[in-house]
């Protein structure tokens, strides 16, 4: 309890002793890839392998298949599934004690299946392709879904960002979008909640680290309709978009400042490629790679649809022109 105007008021606390945020009847809509992917890489066991001779030539080349096997060290990395399962939920309800939801919903992506690789580039994320993945990452995912089936899903033909940019639009008054990634954060204006957080601490080279906690921030109106042409412009090294040379941040809010509309931030971005050697078609490719608002949900029939973003073209220029 807590005094307010001098009487006593029953609060609730958070998992970690943290008075819990007010109850707000909404869900949490999250992005959940990035949940479950901190719980699996927490609860990795790096087991030491016995010499290759002790080993059935089916057994060793299932070892040697795995994603996590150390040819150098001689080990494998195997996820504990019960404690990352654990982490999972433990991690959750932070997020409704912080949040103030009544509940969650998670969305997760498995798989190469996503309209971005097989309608526009296949070279999208290609760079991830060599990375390793930690074990159990799919399996956790499976699980979640498998066991709550009405508010844990997975999608193979579009990405989670996407769900939950599409359920968001759809029922906004219902949901609370919650993600780490920029994607999906920037995308809608509102209010929004960043689950990233990070004890302080100390690196192997003794840099020290302060604390992040999971936070709510707001996203104006100008800044998410610019979103996306910024990220046309600049790139997005991390899955593979290849933006336009020596254009970061600060130079795409200079080709986009005062700009008024979507077709207008469009128009700029078609002459910033066109004055650097790339076509209308190269930035046409890159806004179907960046944009969030290209999967639609239905709530009636519980479905969902693509249709690939298209250039918002400026009926008013050149009407005074004649």
């Amino acid at each position: 309890m807590e005094f307010d105007d001098g009487e006593l008021v029953d609060i609730e606390l958070a998992q970690n002793g943290d008075v819990a945020a007010p109850k707000n009847g909404k869900i949490a809509l999250i992005d959940a890839d990035t949940v479950v992917f901190g719980s699996v890489t927490k609860h990795q066991e790096v087991i030491e392998l016995l010499p290759r001779e002790m080993y059935s030539d089916e057994e060793w080349a299932n070892i040697s298949s795995m994603k996590t096997y150390d040819p150098e060290a001689g080990t494998i990395a195997i996820c504990n599934m019960d404690n990352a399962y654990q982490s999972t939920l433990e991690k959750l309800q932070g997020i409704l004690d912080a949040t103030g939801c009544k509940d969650w919903e998670l969305h997760f992506t498995i798989g190469r299946g996503s309209f971005r690789y097989t309608k526009i580039d296949p070279m999208y994320k290609a760079n991830r392709l060599e990375m390793k993945s930690p074990d159990g990452l799919s399996e956790l995912k499976v699980k979640m879904a498998e066991t709550f089936p009405d508010k844990a899903f997975i999608h193979y033909d579009f990405e989670a960002d996407d769900a939950v940019i599409a359920k968001k639009k759809a029922q906004p008054d219902k949901y609370i979008l919650c993600a780490v990634d920029k994607d999906v954060l920037y995308t809608l204006p509102g209010r929004h909640f960043n689950y990233y957080s990070r004890a302080a601490t100390t690196t192997k080279a003794g840099n020290n680290l302060d604390e992040i906690k999971m936070t709510f921030f707001d996203v104006e109106p100008e800044q998410a309709m610019k979103h996306h042409y910024k990220q046309c412009l600049t790139g997005d090294t991390g899955d593979n978009v290849i933006g336009l040379a020596k254009v970061g941040p600060k130079t795409a809010d200079k080709i986009l400042a005062g700009a008024s509309s979507a077709a207008e931030c469009w128009e700029r971005v078609v002459n910033e490629y066109e004055a650097r050697g790339r076509d209308v078609f190269d930035a046409i490719k890159n806004m179907r790679l960046v944009s969030m608002h290209q999967i639609s949900y239905d709530p009636e029939t519980d479905s969902y649809s693509l249709e690939l973003w298209r250039p918002e073209i400026n009926n008013n220029k050149g009407e005074n022109d004649e």
